[in-house]
């Protein structure tokens, strides 16, 4: 039925319709006669353009004409000041939306695969799931056409905190008590510390928002002593196989020293050097591969964390 439903709207689904896309055409009419009043010039490209959808209709805003050029012969200079600070407020707006978003679901995703059980129940929380995906979707969409908007006005990528919004950044790491394979070395996505501002008060943010960055921080900081842990344990068995190769460096040779002139003797001494040879070569590689990993710097496991 919901398939049915949404491939052949009912008639007062399509006089719903209508009704918006008359108040869409509405807005935009009012908004033309306000915009050749303050740019004539773009009269041409209004008058021209053949459209039968509202929602298709081109605005012919500044970051419509990505050439620096044709904005000054508009005289779009100072709108499209104004529309890049309006597309980095929505563009800020829409990326706390899907940060909100992500945490929803991955919150949603937990609970089902913990307490949703047996088939009805799981369809009707795949559908929930479903629902909020394609909410957070939408402030997607809204991020990835202001971010565009922005490139078009002129921000170069890389020198401001707004990057090129993928598919892969739309996750977050230690919702679960053991990461999964692989976790460990895979950075925060960039939207978790993006234009965070430590100053902003506690109240405006939600009782659960807190909880859930405070239980992301004190797993992320478990995760972090456990790897350092680790590190100082890898450090010490380094330095126990170099004493140990050490140590068996001397024994082979206080054997060599006391092997006797015979042919036999020979022998054995010749064996015993080898063995001393093998163990100074261990040792130095081991000492090499110790100080590589020494200079391997870490992951930092609170990246994008804020202590709460």
């Amino acid at each position: 039925m919901n398939r049915q439903f949404k491939e052949y709207p009912t008639d007062a689904r399509n006089a719903d319709i209508a009704k918006l896309c008359k108040k869409l055409q509405d807005d935009i009419d009012r908004w033309r006669k306000q915009q050749l009043e303050c740019w004539p010039k773009l009269q041409h490209f209004v008058i021209n353009q053949k459209v039968i959808e509202p929602e298709n209709e081109s605005l012919y805003l500044p970051s419509d004409f990505q050439s620096p050029v044709e904005r000054t012969d508009f005289g779009l200079e100072e709108a499209g000041l104004l529309e890049m600070q309006l597309r980095e407020g929505e563009a800020n707006d829409a990326l706390e939306a899907i940060r909100l978003a992500i945490k929803q679901l991955a919150l949603d995703v937990q609970y089902k695969k913990k307490e949703v059980t047996g088939q009805k129940d799981s369809t009707r929380a795949h559908d929930e799931l479903k629902r909020k995906c394609a909410a957070r979707n939408k402030y997607v969409i809204k991020y990835r056409q202001a971010f565009r908007a922005m490139i078009r006005l002129g921000m170069v990528e890389g020198q401001t905190p707004h990057k090129e919004l993928k598919d892969s950044d739309l996750r977050i790491k230690g919702m679960t008590g053991a990461g999964e394979l692989g976790e460990g070395t895979k950075e925060e996505s960039w939207i978790w510390s993006a234009m965070f501002d430590p100053s902003l008060p506690v109240s405006q943010r939600t009782e659960w928002e807190n909880e859930f960055d405070r239980v992301r921080w004190f797993r992320a900081k478990a995760n972090k002593d456990r790897w350092e842990e680790e590190i100082d344990i890898l450090e010490e068995e380094f330095q126990r196989t170099k004493r140990s190769f050490a140590r068996m460096e001397q024994v082979w040779k206080a054997l060599a020293h006391v092997c006797d002139d015979t042919a036999e003797g020979w022998g054995k001494r010749a064996y015993a050097h080898q063995q001393v040879g093998m163990y100074q070569l261990l040792n130095k590689r081991a000492h090499g591969d110790f100080l590589k990993t020494k200079s391997h710097k870490p992951i930092p496991a609170l990246a994008g964390f804020v202590a709460v």
